[in-house]
This record gives C-alpha cells, sequence and structure tokens, in this order.
C-alpha cells in the first residue's frame, strides 16, 4: 500500500445479504472480523489518515436493524483499540436527502 489517507466502508451490504451477496446477512462480530485484517493491513503501511465509515441507516427489517446498530457500536470499539488516533472515526448521519430544485434555490439565494 502506497497511499496516505484510506476510506474504509463496511456494513450496509453485508449485512443485507452477507459476503459476496449471499442470501444471509453476516451478523455484526462476522464483519468486524473482516475489517480488522484491512485495517491492521492500513497501520503496518504506515497510512496517515485512515477514515473509517459505519453502516447507514437504511430500510432494514428489525432483526437486521438490531444487527446495524450492535456493528455501529463494536466499530467505535474496534476504531478504538485498533487505531491510533481515534478521531479518525466518522459516524455518518443520515441526512435528508434535498431535491434538485431546493438545491438550485439555495444556491442562487447565497
Amino acid at each position: 500500500l502506497n497511499c496516505d489517507t484510506a476510506i474504509v466502508a463496511f456494513g450496509t451490504n453485508d449485512i443485507a445479504s452477507g459476503e459476496y451477496n449471499g442470501d444471509g446477512g453476516n451478523t455484526a462480530e462476522e464483519i468486524i472480523a473482516y475489517l480488522e485484517p484491512i485495517l491492521d493491513q492500513l497501520k503496518a503501511a504506515d497510512v496517515n489518515n485512515i477514515i473509517l465509515f459505519n453502516a447507514p441507516p437504511e430500510d432494514f427489517d428489525e432483526e437486521k436493524e438490531a444487527v446495524r446498530t450492535e456493528y455501529n457500536e463494536m466499530l467505535k470499539e474496534t476504531a478504538q483499540s485498533i487505531l491510533i488516533l481515534p478521531h479518525i472515526f466518522v459516524i455518518l448521519k443520515h441526512l435528508p436527502l434535498q431535491n434538485s430544485a431546493d438545491t438550485r434555490t439555495a444556491r442562487a439565494e447565497r
């Protein structure tokens, strides 16, 4: 690896369908187990900035939403235990999408 910054995003597809588009979702523990070796490689390669995204809100059923919640909590712990700087953990927040007319109006008002 030869980069200054790496962006790592796991979770949504793993929760929805499992590894390699399977027919069942992974557990939070399984997803973290996939992620940890990647983070270890990035640290070993002295990547200066690691941006780690959690699994954003989706239209999951109750069972998969529980996995998403557990995964995001475990991800915080993983980031703190594996990564040197805890501030590199980024939490995505679900933001309402603006329609294009609203965006154009907001830009015109600036």
